[in-house]
């Protein structure tokens, strides 16, 4: 009889601990599948920190077209001269930590740097799901309009 109970009780507990790590591994997946859908919805930056340029294609190449149809063509094409002269069009307070300020409105562009958590950058255009901005230092970059990472004070 306590044979029978001890096999009885390791079967129990056994089923506990599988039914304990299926309920982590369901809400750790759940998760995942959150995140990873917020992240395709936003359609722009995924990480809240700054990435490295993507490695060089070769000796004064330039880097492959984005297929990104939310950057378009004349998004990247600015460059600090054209829009120096440009009025802002308010001010936009960086939401996250690390929000990646880049050469181009593209996702695979160069990152100038990483901006803080409240810093205030000028507006001076919006296009697709960009803005490009000025820095405190003069830069001009773009960054994610996603208002996770970016708030738009008028």
């Amino acid at each position: 009889m306590t044979m029978s109970l001890d096999k009885l009780i390791k079967g129990v507990a056994g089923a506990i601990v599988l039914v304990f790590l299926f309920l982590v591994m369901s809400n750790w997946w759940g998760d995942f599948k959150t995140a990873s859908e917020a992240a395709k919805a936003a359609g722009t930056e995924t990480s809240s920190t700054a990435t490295p340029a993507a490695a060089p294609q070769g000796e004064g190449s330039k880097p492959a077209a984005s297929t990104d149809a939310s950057a378009g063509a004349s998004a990247g094409d600015s460059t600090p001269s054209d829009t120096a002269a440009q009025a802002s069009k308010g001010t936009v307070v960086v939401m996250i930590e690390g929000l990646n300020f880049r050469e181009k409105a593209d996702r695979g562009s160069k990152a100038i740097r990483a901006l803080s958590k409240g810093e205030k950058v000028e507006l001076l255009d919006t296009i697709d799901s960009w803005y490009q901005v000025k820095d405190k230092n003069g830069d001009i970059g773009w960054i994610s309009s996603n208002r996770a990472y970016a708030k738009v004070e008028k």
